[in-house]
C-alpha cells in the first residue's frame, strides 16, 4: 500500500489555456498593419496636396537651372504651391513633386533658388524612396525603439545633406540661414 506508482507521479504538461505565441504574433501583425496603414495614409494625403496645388509660376525659370546645378538629368520635377502647407517639401518616392506654400509668391528669386536647390537635392538623392523604405522598416519593427531612432537619424542626415548641397553651390551660410 505504500508503493507509489510512477504513472501517478508523472504529470503530463497541461496545455496552456492562453496561446501566448499566437497572441504575440497577432499583436505584432496588427501593429505592423496599423503602422503600414499610417504610411499609406500619409503618402495618399501628401499626393492629394500635390494634386490640388497649382503650378508655381514664380519658380518656372529657376527650377531648370537649379536642377542642372545639382547634376539632375531629364526633366526636373514639377513645382507647385498650396495653401495646405507652410514650408516647402518634396513629395513622392518615385515621381517627386516639390510643393511650396502659397505665401511663396512673395519670395525673392534668390530665396526660390535656395529653396529649390534644397528640395531638388532631396529629389536627386532619392530621399523620398529612402524615407519610404525607412517607414516600411519601422512598420515591420514597430515595437523596436531603435528602428524609430534610426529612422529619425536618417531624416536628420538627409536634411543636413540637402543643406550641404545648397552650401556647396556657393551660397553663404548666413544668407541661407536667413531664408
Amino acid at each position: 500500500a505504500g508503493i507509489v506508482h510512477a504513472a501517478s507521479v508523472t504529470h503530463a504538461a497541461a496545455p496552456s489555456a492562453i496561446p501566448w505565441g499566437r497572441l504575440l504574433a497577432g499583436l505584432w501583425v496588427l501593429g505592423m498593419v496599423l503602422a503600414l496603414a499610417r504610411v499609406a495614409a500619409g503618402a495618399i494625403g501628401a499626393r492629394r496636396i500635390a494634386w490640388r496645388a497649382s503650378p508655381a509660376v514664380q519658380a518656372a525659370t529657376t527650377i531648370a537651372d537649379a536642377w542642372r546645378t545639382l547634376g539632375g538629368r531629364g526633366r526636373p520635377p514639377r513645382v507647385v504651391v498650396s495653401d495646405e502647407i507652410e514650408a516647402p517639401v518634396a513629395i513622392g518616392a518615385v515621381a517627386a513633386v516639390i510643393v511650396g506654400p502659397r505665401s511663396s509668391a512673395a519670395w525673392s528669386a534668390e530665396r526660390w533658388r535656395l529653396v529649390l536647390l534644397h528640395e531638388l537635392a532631396h529629389v536627386r538623392r532619392r530621399d523620398g524612396l529612402a524615407n519610404l523604405v525607412a517607414q516600411v522598416a519601422c512598420s515591420a519593427h514597430w515595437i523596436d525603439p531603435l528602428a524609430w531612432i534610426a529612422a529619425r537619424q536618417l531624416r536628420e542626415q538627409r536634411e543636413l545633406a540637402a543643406d550641404d548641397a545648397v552650401l556647396r553651390d556657393g551660397t553663404r551660410a548666413s544668407t541661407y540661414a536667413e531664408h
